[in-house]
C-alpha cells in the first residue's frame, strides 16, 4: 500500500488547553453588538471596538478611551463630528465596561493601560494614533501615552479624572461574595432604569435639550451582561491612578480641556492634573460646561481639538 517504505507519522500539535477566562474571551470575540464591531483578544482579554471611517481623504486616526460606567455608545456625537471632519475614529469599551471582558475574581489580571496600549501597538499602520481620553479614559490615555510613545501622536484630554488607589484590603472587599451579590442586584436595577438616567445625564452635561433627548439604553444596555456587577467591582477594587511625577515625561503634544461647571472632578484635583502636565500644554475651559461636553457641546470641544491639531 505505501510500499517498502513506512509512512512517516506527522509531528504532532502540542495541545494547548484554555484557561476558562481564555475560552470565554474566544466565545465573546464571536460577539456582535455593533455592524462594526471587532474585538482585539490577548490572553483573558477579549476588547471590543468599533471603527468607524472618516469621511473623504483622512486626516488622521484617533483612538477614544470612555470614562468610569461609560461606553463606546457614549461618544456617537463626538465620533460623527470628528469623521466628518475627516477623521477616522477607533473607539473602545475598556476592561469590565461595555462589551469587552468583564473581569472577575480569578482572571490574569492586567491594569488597564498595559491593556490598551498593547492593542493599540497592535493595531497601529504605522501613522500613530491621537489619543484621546475623557473622565477616567483620561487617567488611562496619559499612562497609554507613556507606555507607548511610538503610538501617540497627540494626546487630547477631556475633563480627565483620577482614579483612587485601591488597596489589596480594597481589592478584597470588592470580590466577596456578599459585595458580588450587592453589585449585581444594582447592575439587574440599572438596566431598566430611564428617567434616572436622564436627569444623572441633566447634571453630568447642564443640558436640558441633550439630557432630554439621550437615549437611556446607550447607557444600561451593556449591564445586560450577567457579570456587569460583579466586574465593576473587580475594577474599583484594582483600580490604580498613574504617578503624577511621570506625566512631565509625555512626549506628545497634549491638550487638556475642562467644563466650568464640571461636578465630578474638583477643582483641586484638576489643578494638579494641568500642574503636572508637561510645559506647553494646551490647557482650556468651556464656561459654563459640565463633565459631558464631549456629548452635549460637541461642537466646540472638536473646534478646540482641531485648533490643537494644526
Amino acid at each position: 500500500m505505501f510500499g517498502k517504505r513506512a509512512a512517516k507519522k506527522a509531528a504532532a500539535e502540542p495541545v494547548v488547553e484554555l484557561t476558562p477566562f481564555q475560552k470565554a474571551a474566544q466565545e465573546r470575540a464571536e460577539m456582535k453588538p455593533f455592524e462594526n464591531s471587532q474585538y482585539w483578544v490577548c490572553g483573558d482579554y477579549a476588547m471590543h471596538y468599533r471603527i468607524d471611517k472618516a469621511a473623504g481623504k483622512e486626516k488622521g486616526k484617533f483612538f477614544l478611551l470612555h470614562g468610569f460606567w461609560m461606553n463606546t455608545m457614549f461618544y456617537d456625537e463626538l465620533v460623527e463630528k470628528l469623521n466628518a471632519e475627516g477623521y477616522t475614529v477607533y473607539r473602545v469599551d475598556m476592561p469590565s465596561f461595555g462589551y469587552s471582558t468583564r473581569e472577575t475574581k480569578g482572571i490574569d489580571y492586567v491594569k488597564p493601560a498595559d491593556v490598551i496600549a498593547k492593542m493599540i501597538a497592535d493595531l497601529d499602520d504605522g501613522k500613530g494614533f491621537i489619543l484621546y481620553g475623557h473622565s477616567m479614559g483620561g487617567s488611562v490615555a496619559m499612562e497609554v501615552a507613556l507606555l507607548a510613545p511610538k503610538h501617540v501622536k497627540a494626546l487630547v484630554l477631556n475633563a480627565p479624572m483620577f482614579m483612587r488607589n485601591s488597596t489589596d484590603a480594597q481589592a478584597e472587599r470588592f470580590t466577596q461574595d456578599r459585595m458580588v451579590k450587592l453589585l449585581t442586584l444594582e447592575a439587574n436595577v440599572i438596566k431598566r432604569l430611564n428617567a434616572p438616567i436622564k436627569l444623572f445625564m441633566y447634571v453630568m452635561s447642564w443640558d436640558k435639550d441633550y439630557a432630554k433627548s439621550f437615549d437611556a439604553k446607550r447607557f444600561t444596555a451593556p449591564f445586560a451582561d450577567p457579570d456587569a456587577g460583579e466586574s465593576l467591582g473587580f475594577f474599583t477594587g484594582h483600580v490604580k491612578k498613574p504617578d503624577v511625577k511621570t506625566l512631565k515625561n509625555i512626549k506628545a503634544p497634549v491638550q487638556y480641556v475642562a467644563g466650568g461647571r464640571d461636578l465630578f472632578v474638583n477643582k483641586g484635583d484638576a489643578k494638579k492634573i494641568r500642574k503636572a502636565l508637561p510645559k506647553g500644554t494646551d490647557c482650556r475651559v468651556i464656561k459654563g460646561a459640565g463633565h459631558c461636553f464631549p456629548q452635549a457641546q460637541t461642537d466646540l470641544a472638536v473646534e478646540y481639538m482641531l485648533d490643537f491639531l494644526k
